[in-house]
């Protein structure tokens, strides 16, 4: 056995070994075919008068993900700077990241499909299909290869998350680099590198990283949190284990490296407005600081300091960026304790419980069946119909942390999703952008309840042992 391959339980008599493998690439195909049937049928059903009231005819979300039009156009500004001046005005333009990449997919099909979420489909495609061979590879890893397929089928038809990536926006390309960078700690944990291994995984480590800051700078303390847990992870396996390759120490060190220095270094790359959105709400942001008064009469929030230390700048980016949605979100009946701004380390320290509760639960049930101010009624049934099952996969996760409570990748993934869950729900107050942001907490949730799921399975029929898991917590 190679020293890369984790040690794992013989699989089940009536699942061959290489079932998972053929069904993965037949998933892979139906993925595709559902992702083009979907970003199809929104545009033909809004060009014959059919749900112009959730699309317009370009297919862009008017009741979800309304940021979705400005990077459209963007993104047709983009395709109008690389006609007419070349490609170094189009590379100069200060555009956010991901709208230069929908750009040259826009400029090279856009005259065969139209301007519209179709000219951008290569794009989105892509995205969505890398985040279910990330899942697919999370889920083999950590537990089995039917573990990752059925957590993959569950990602590939969450209506949500599904729409979403058919239109204009960076988050199909940050989740799938957000979950790799997961998967890449999953890695530091299960393998035993060699040098050249961890050369490799440091390199990929670098480009991961460097991706994200170029798409989602504002997200970066979400990669903090993962960088931080994967380093933290694997010191506690060192030292419990008393040793540490140095593949794994060099790619550990490259990860600290990446996360210190592509701040620092790459800056200029990036439209440096981390709400671009915010710009309708931008007279309203400067009156708020000109007179001293922000919402909840409370006084207005000023930006981040620069000379401020570390743990200092970190509360006041949270701050800032709480007030910020504030600002970008005045609207009522679909935000959360917006009067609460969060102005010191004591007051989000009392608010950390009720952070969790947002960050875990929220949407309430008492949300679910009302309309919303943006996704109107039937987005409000959607969202909360898919809360309702991560109530239910939440079970079932806990079920998989108590059998594999000795797994250290197991908790590795769950302290994941409940600390990016939790830090989100302390700066955004609207819930639609909240349940958006949080679809790559959810899905590394999902992985661990599917394997939960087949643990309860297992032990319903009598079986013993954990054939559907790999146990991993001791080499």
């Amino acid at each position: 056995m190679s020293p890369l391959e984790p040690v794992r339980s013989p699989a089940p008599q009536n699942l061959p070994m290489n079932w998972s493998r053929i069904k993965g690439h037949y998933l892979l195909a139906l993925a595709a075919i559902l992702h083009l049937l979907v970003s199809a049928s929104i545009i033909v059903a809004t060009r014959s008068g059919f749900l112009l009231a959730v699309f317009d005819q370009n297919g862009l979300g008017t009741t979800f993900a309304s940021d979705t039009r400005i990077f459209f156009s963007g993104t047709m500004q983009l395709v109008g700077i690389l006609k007419a001046e070349g490609w170094a005005a189009w590379f100069n333009a200060s555009f956010p990241s991901h709208t230069k990449i929908y750009s040259l997919s826009m400029a090279a099909f856009g005259p065969l499909v139209g301007h519209n979420i179709l000219a951008v489909e290569p794009v989105n495609l892509c995205c969505y299909l890398a985040i279910l061979v990330v899942v697919f590879n999370l889920g083999r890893h950590v537990f089995s290869p039917g573990v990752g397929l059925v957590a993959a089928a569950v990602t590939a038809l969450w209506p949500s998350l599904l729409l979403h990536t058919t239109q204009f926006l960076k988050d199909p390309l940050f989740i799938a680099c957000l979950l790799s960078l997961v998967f890449l700690g999953v890695t530091l944990l299960t393998r035993t590198l060699t040098l050249s291994q961890g050369l490799i995984s440091s390199l990929l480590t670098g480009a991961t990283v460097l991706v994200i800051w170029l798409i989602k700078p504002d997200s970066w303390e979400l990669v903090l949190i993962v960088g931080t847990l994967s380093v933290t992870f694997l010191l506690i396996k060192a030292i419990k284990i008393r040793t540490i390759s140095r593949g794994n120490a060099i790619a550990g060190a490259s990860l600290v490296i990446a996360l210190v220095v592509v701040p620092f270094t790459v800056s200029r790359y990036h439209n440096t407005d981390p709400f671009p959105f915010l710009s309708e709400n931008a007279k309203r942001v400067k009156q708020q600081e000109k007179t001293g008064v922000a919402l909840g009469g409370k006084r207005a929030i000023k930006q981040p300091s620069g000379t401020s230390n570390p743990i200092r700048r970190l509360r006041e980016r949270i701050t800032w960026a709480r007030y910020l949605y504030n600002s970008a979100y005045p609207v009522k009946g679909s935000n959360i304790d917006e009067d609460v701004l969060l102005e010191s380390w004591g007051e989000m320290f009392l608010y950390l419980p009720r952070a969790t509760v947002i960050g875990m639960f929220a949407p309430f049930p008492n949300l679910w069946l009302g309309s919303g101010a943006q996704v109107g009624r039937s987005g409000r049934l959607i969202a909360g119909a898919e809360t309702l099952l991560m109530y239910v996969g939440y079970l079932f996760a806990a079920f998989a942390l108590w059998m594999r409570r000795r797994n250290l990748v197991v908790w590795f993934l769950v302290a994941i999703a409940c600390c990016g869950a939790i830090a989100l729900s302390l700066v955004v107050v609207n819930m639609g952008t909240l349940y958006r942001l949080r679809f790559p907490f959810w899905i590394l949730l999902i992985i661990v309840a599917t394997d939960g799921a087949f643990a309860l399975f297992q032990t319903l029929r009598g079986r013993k042992g954990n054939g559907l898991a790999v146990n991993l917590s001791d080499p």
